[in-house]
């Protein structure tokens, strides 16, 4: 099995050999949201129930070693790993897992390889829930975008002079940030103190108050909480 993501374009195929030659192939595309991960799990996935509805013994090789690794793990969260890992339980044994690696002359991976590169076109589409690391990465990407675009358009001597020193909105700063909040709120919270309430109106965009309204209701829930905790505290003493 291989998966593979060109563009925008992500998937997979699982080829079935036989005494070393091809028996069946399988091609599937994935939504653009998907990752690559989703993809390998999902071939996995696939490889198993086939084994299982066909009733022999097979081993998988694949040159994911993140999917291995998610699958071994015992703590894993997601949903999609425990739902892989349940499906691999109940093989039995008729099922391994093989690491290989990619691009080495492995003649099965090399076959995977290329029809991996079909099914990113031509694949059966595969629907699959987008993660939610996806989405927070689009939504943190076109909030930037839009917010970027405001900034630069923002005209004004207060604006000009806050561009001398912070020309690029980005998520890398480092600033002290309490938990439930994200450097974006700490980036809002930083030229809202330089410039008060005035700039905040011609620097916002929508979708900018939306992350404001969020970082007020957790500003909110903090400020409830420490008290409490003072309170613990001074028990404690």
């Amino acid at each position: 099995m291989r998966c593979t993501r060109i563009g925008d374009n992500t998937g997979f195929s699982v080829c079935i050999l036989k005494n070393g030659e091809p028996f069946r192939i399988f091609q599937f595309k994935l939504n653009k949201n998907n990752t690559v991960f989703q993809a390998e799990l999902a071939a996995i996935d696939f490889a198993v129930c086939w084994a299982l509805e066909n009733g022999v013994r097979i081993n998988i090789h694949t040159d994911s070693q993140s999917s291995i690794k998610a699958l071994r793990s015992a703590r894993s969260r997601f949903a999609a790993v425990n739902k892989v890992k349940k499906n691999y339980y109940l093989s039995e044994g008729s099922v391994g897992l093989t690491w290989v690696k990619a691009h080495a002359g492995d003649p099965g991976n090399e076959l995977a390889d290329h029809h991996a590169k079909l099914a990113t076109a031509e694949g059966e589409k595969l629907e699959i829930l987008t993660p939610y690391s996806r989405v927070k990465f689009i939504i943190e990407k076109n909030l930037l975008s839009d917010w970027q675009e405001t900034w630069d358009d923002y005209d004004s001597e207060s604006g000009r002079r806050t561009r001398d020193f912070v020309p690029k909105i980005f998520m890398a700063l480092s600033l002290p940030t309490l938990k439930g909040f994200t450097f974006l709120t700490a980036i809002i919270a930083v030229v809202v103190d330089w410039h008060g309430t005035s700039l905040c109106h011609g620097v916002y965009s929508h979708s900018v108050l939306a992350y404001e309204e969020v970082s007020a209701k957790l500003r909110t829930r903090m400020a409830e909480k420490i008290p409490n905790n003072l309170v613990s505290r001074q028990k404690n003493r």
